[in-house]
């Protein structure tokens, strides 16, 4: 299995989709926990 270290960065566009993400899907749910 690989490591964190050995696998390439995630690209800017992933980065967005996955903010995307969480903001619309995850965030209102957890986001008053914080």
């Amino acid at each position: 299995m690989p490591r964190a270290s050995d696998v390439d960065a995630l690209s800017a566009d992933t980065m967005a989709a996955l903010k995307q993400i969480y903001q619309e899907k995850i965030a209102p749910h957890v986001h008053q926990r914080w």
